[in-house]
């Protein structure tokens, strides 16, 4: 069976909300146009954020440097705090996608600390940060904050958290030989994946599921996945 996971980077396609990921630009900056015409300053800046966001995944920069200069200065024109918070993640991300692991990790733990001081349900699209979050926790082994991190992203999302976000937190649970909580989620990623006609997650998490069953010697159910 596989142990398989997917590794989050900020140019991952998943990156922006689903409302804009499949926009032109044209359409985009209409649509951030649209927003500020009705007066909506908090609504407005993560709209600029996002297309901000958006194109610079797009641009496929090669230096964190272009990411944090191209758009500090406008940050720091923002009044919403939720939106600093944000970019301060997301240039920590691009910082951790350059291998710099200290400065990455450093800004995206301030920036945590500032949702959770803002308030998790008062930031737009807050789970998508803190689900990237418990994916690099599960890459570093640290499995209880990675399960820490990805139930806030499953409490602060608008959706059901990806087939993917659902996989993590049943590796971490196997890990830590918490086998009931292991098969609640590989069987939601499993749900998930048929949902979204998602063949590759489907595989994946049937062959977790069926490796957990045999760690708890449920050699019948574990054996035909």
């Amino acid at each position: 069976h596989r142990d398989l996971h997917s590794f989050p980077t900020r140019r991952s396609s998943d990156l922006l909300t689903a409302s804009i990921n499949n926009h032109s630009y044209n359409k985009l900056n209409a649509f951030a146009d649209s927003i500020a015409k009705k007066g909506n300053i908090e609504k407005t800046e993560y709209t600029k954020l996002f297309v901000f966001l958006k194109k610079e995944a797009d641009l496929n920069k090669d230096s964190v440097e272009f990411f944090f200069d191209d758009y500090a200065p406008v940050i720091a024109s923002f009044k919403t705090p939720g939106v600093k918070s944000l970019f301060k993640f997301y240039l920590g991300q691009a910082y951790f996608d350059e291998t710099k692991y200290l400065q990455g990790t450093n800004l995206m733990l301030e920036a945590v600390s500032e949702f959770k001081s803002i308030g998790y349900g008062n930031i737009s699209t807050v789970a998508i940060p803190l689900y990237y979050l418990s994916n690099y926790y599960y890459q570093f082994e640290n499995y209880r904050k990675s399960i820490e991190y990805g139930l806030l992203a499953d409490e602060y999302q608008v959706m059901n958290l990806t087939p993917g976000a659902n996989n993590t937190l049943g590796l971490a649970y196997q890990k830590l030989n918490i086998y009931d909580s292991a098969i609640y989620r590989f069987k939601k990623t499993i749900m998930l994946a048929q949902q979204n006609n998602s063949v590759v997650w489907y595989s994946i998490a049937s062959g977790n599921l069926g490796r957990t069953y045999c760690l708890t010697n449920d050699l019948a159910d574990g054996i035909p996945l």
